[in-house]
């Protein structure tokens, strides 16, 4: 009867969180993927703001597919300046304050920063 019906819910709600809890897991780390696909194609352009060889790597085939098929726009760009200040500040910091030894990026997802930049 009722204590039935209860349990089948309970075991339904339960279910639905646990896929919610998956899916949001997965979509943090496709946004990463995202993110390094807006530098593996800012990267193939003439004038790129950002060199970053291993994004296309980071990214995997199904970001890049997606990332193209928008083509560029406004996030896009977002992005990409946000990379090439923080990769500025960055080098700009480590040259001027010979103090600072180590650099941590908090949620910097596929950030490939200790690679591309200059030692």
């Amino acid at each position: 009867g009722g204590y039935v019906a209860i349990e089948a819910v309970m075991r339904a709600r339960r279910a639905r969180a646990k896929l919610r809890r998956s899916h949001r897991r997965e979509m943090v780390g496709y946004s990463a993927q995202i993110v390094a696909a807006w530098r593996a194609l800012e990267t193939e352009r003439m004038d790129a703001l950002v060199d970053d060889a291993l994004a296309p790597l980071l990214a995997g085939e199904r970001a890049l597919k997606r990332a193209k098929a928008r083509g560029g726009g406004s996030a896009g760009s977002r992005i990409v300046v946000r990379c090439k200040y923080f990769d500025e500040w960055t080098v700009h910091a480590l040259r001027e304050d010979g103090a600072i030894k180590q650099i941590v990026i908090l949620g910097c997802g596929m950030d490939s920063r200790a690679y591309r930049l200059p030692a």
